[in-house]
């Protein structure tokens, strides 16, 4: 129960001095919470040598050693051996490999069990059989100061969170989503990004003429694949007088190689109606799966259709390239980067093709090793980049997470721009630690920065004003529909019952870090409510104690 009652005054804690030094600097939940405990045990010791929740339970630190060097002792005790300094030892670091953790474990675990005799101190309870009525007296007295303190720290900690949430939130989040609504960095406290995206950025179509100045490839990490916004940008791009003349060459990662083909006489075809083109493209789609038995995100299917408009009748088209296969081997998907690049490179080489751009999700466009970015790379060193766009990442529990805890974000509103693209050479954008996969810390054994891994960003839209669509016209005819069910059989691990959905109505997901903020929020209002049971819990126990 003490243990309980420490950790969440710590917690709320933590929420005063984050809106406290909110203007300054913002203070994610991990790790600032945890250090943040780990001091208050420190202050606690060494100022009473009991916190919070010893106290009321007339339990103190009992100094064992020498007096001169209590401090020291105290500090390498809650250092190496507290619950909040071994979570900060074994998860903070920037890069964490298997190694490294196993031998913190060993060493916390060590010390941990050995820590009465290595630093001389020990959690004691003042005797029970104290009958001495002052003693009794100061006892309840003291209950009542510890519930009221842990009382107001409840107030406090969560008027200074509401607060926060307030002053820095998203305000399409609090418009449309309150729930859901969290603390952000201040604009004062990301002025540098703003400052810079103000003075540096340049046009989108800009940037990339610029970028194919010095290289032949340009690689660009698409954000989560149903988000539709970016394939509007993405169209605009390819489409822009430039990329149409000189460049005039899209892979994406999308799309089964075989069936090139039978989009360009898709896009040659004159339709007598527009219907009639959408059930033909809708018919492609499902023909041309490659990992999951239906495509079925609108951004593809809006895609498809306008550049097959924009090419139709076009002397020089801007060639589409699916680069992906059929892959009805669901075990040999981790050779699925290498394959991607194969068919890109080879296609590259057999077609002389000269410069080109390569859409890829996610990891696929990173040029670290089994990546299909970095395969690019190594076949033609120096003549590749790759570019991000705007996007968050997924977290420990696979929730979306913003990027760097929304301060590139909070920089673009106080821009007031939102289509823009930077360099990340000469940047505090790219001076960031990369953090848009948090899975490469674990196998990285150096820490990663975003210039590190890009050339640049493309920032298209915030993220409460994306959005990812899903399902597209003529998806279930019933011609579509039997072709479905003959593929079911060479799609292993996919099923047609997961499309059910899609069966009454397009699904459209709204964007932002809804989900995150709400589940964050979902943490937090435990807290209180746990919180507030331990409050009433204590008050019964100081009643039950002033009674006996």
């Amino acid at each position: 129960m003490a243990f309980l009652i420490d950790a969440t005054a710590a917690f709320f804690i933590f929420q005063i001095v984050a809106v406290v030094l909110a203007y300054f600097c913002f203070l994610p939940f991990f790790p600032s919470y945890f250090v943040i405990w780990l001091l208050y045990y420190c202050g606690c010791f060494l100022s009473k040598r009991t916190t919070l929740g010893l106290s009321f339970f007339n339990s103190y630190l009992k100094d064992g050693g020498a007096k001169q060097s209590y401090v020291f002792r105290l500090v390498l005790r809650e250092c190496f051996t507290s619950f909040p300094a071994v979570v900060l030892w074994l998860f903070s670091w920037n890069s964490i490999v298997a190694l490294q953790i196993a031998l913190l474990a060993t060493v916390c675990l060590i010390l941990t069990i050995w820590r009465k005799r290595l630093f001389r101190l020990k959690t004691v309870q003042e005797e029970k059989t104290n009958s001495n009525p002052a003693f009794i007296s100061n006892q309840q007295i003291k209950r009542r100061k510890i519930i009221g303190i842990y009382g107001l720290l409840i107030f406090l900690g969560t008027g200074s969170f509401c607060l926060n949430s307030y002053l820095t939130g998203d305000k399409i989040i609090f418009e449309e989503k309150p729930i859901a609504l969290r603390p952000r960095p201040t604009a004062h406290s990301v002025s540098k990004y703003t400052d810079f995206i103000n003075a540096n950025s340049k046009d989108i179509n800009e940037y990339i003429k610029e970028l194919y100045k010095n290289y032949d490839h340009v690689v660009l990490c698409e954000r989560w694949h149903p988000e539709c916004t970016q394939y509007d940008m993405i169209y605009d791009m390819v489409t822009s007088p430039y990329f149409a003349d000189s460049i005039s060459n899209v892979f994406t990662e999308i799309g089964n190689i075989e069936k090139r083909e039978a989009f360009r006489r898709i896009t040659a075809t004159s339709f007598a109606s527009d219907s009639l083109k959408e059930k033909a493209l809708a018919s492609f789609i499902i023909e041309s799966q490659t990992v999951w038995l239906l495509w079925s995100n609108t951004n593809w299917f809006d895609f498809l259709r306008n550049m097959s408009e924009f090419n139709h009748n076009r002397e020089k088209p801007v060639n589409v390239l699916f680069s992906d296969i059929l892959w009805t081997d669901i075990n040999k998907l981790s050779e699925r980067d290498s394959v991607m690049a194969y068919n890109i490179i080879n296609t590259i080489n057999s077609d002389s093709i000269k410069k080109s751009l390569v859409i890829m999700n996610y990891r696929h466009a990173f040029m670290t090793p089994r990546n299909c970015g970095y395969y690019l790379q190594q076949a033609f060193p120096g003549r590749v980049a790759n570019v991000m766009l705007n996007t968050f990442s997924f977290n420990i529990c696979q929730v979306p997470s913003a990027l760097q805890h929304g301060k590139w974000d909070v920089a673009v509103e106080q821009a007031d721009k939102d289509r823009f693209a930077i360099d990340f050479q000469n940047s505090p954008f790219g001076d960031d630690k990369f953090d848009l996969a948090p899975i490469l810390s674990w196998v990285s054994s150096h820490d990663v920065k975003y210039k590190d891994m890009f050339n640049g960003m493309i920032y298209c839209t915030l993220p409460a004003e994306q959005y990812a669509g899903h399902g597209f016209p003529y998806i279930f005819e019933q011609e579509n529909q039997a072709k479905l069910k003959s593929e079911v059989a060479i799609m292993p691990g996919d099923q047609l019952s997961n499309y059910d959905f899609l069966k009454y109505s397009n699904l459209i997901e709204k964007g932002g870090n809804y989900l995150e903020n709400f589940v964050y929020n979902l943490i937090y209002i435990i807290f209180i409510l746990a919180s507030i049971l331990i409050l009433i819990g204590i008050f019964i126990a100081s009643i039950y104690y002033q009674k006996k």
